[in-house]
């Protein structure tokens, strides 16, 4: 049985997040803790869980940077 352990979401490495690309999130007053899913892709907004997935963004200047986004919203990844 894989026990899968929460950690603080400002913690979470680019190396994490490409090991695995989609985590759960679970938000306190106290802080916002994440964990590894074995989903491997969001594609809309899912009723249930808020996750974040890997996402790769490309600056105003052309600049490419790694980092994550959460399809939390119902209007679709379009809104994100």
């Amino acid at each position: 049985m894989l026990v899968v352990m929460w950690k603080a979401i400002a913690d979470l490495t680019i190396e994490d997040l490409i090991q695995a690309p989609v985590w759960e999130l679970a938000s306190s007053e106290a802080q916002d803790l994440v964990r590894p899913t074995s989903l491997k892709a969001l594609s809309e907004y899912r009723n249930g869980p808020v996750h974040i997935a890997l996402t790769s963004f490309r600056a105003a200047g052309g600049k490419k940077m790694i980092g994550f986004c959460s399809p939390a919203e119902p209007s679709g990844l379009d809104y994100v």
